[in-house]
């Protein structure tokens, strides 16, 4: 073997074990740093899926197509997140519609 072919050899080795060791020198790379929910993002979760599981009487829908009202009433707390969740979601082949109002007159 030639010097500049075993010089290519340890180059190769030194990468590769370069490639293993340095994860384990930084954790913080190797693990994406995941938020937790927020408050309102896991009550929109929890409206959701209690909207799922409710028995719906059909006199409830003024027709076939009348979607599920998600209503909120005052200061919107949620933000965004309860349009997020629900976006593009469909219980009991409804789309779920949100409606805000600062009074019960509005709405």
């Amino acid at each position: 073997m030639t010097g500049a072919r075993v010089f290519r050899l340890l180059s190769h080795f030194q990468s590769i074990i370069l490639m293993f060791l340095v994860p384990l020198a930084s954790p913080s790379l190797v693990c994406a740093q995941v938020n937790p929910p927020s408050e309102y993002q896991v009550k929109a979760a929890f409206l959701f899926n209690f909207a799922k599981f409710v028995d719906w009487p059909s006199a409830a829908f003024s027709s076939v197509q009348s979607p599920i009202n998600l209503c909120i009433l005052g200061d919107d707390p949620f933000g965004n997140a309860l349009d997020e969740l629900i976006h593009g979601k469909i219980i009991n082949a409804r789309e779920i519609a949100i409606h805000r109002t600062q009074k019960v007159e509005e709405s």
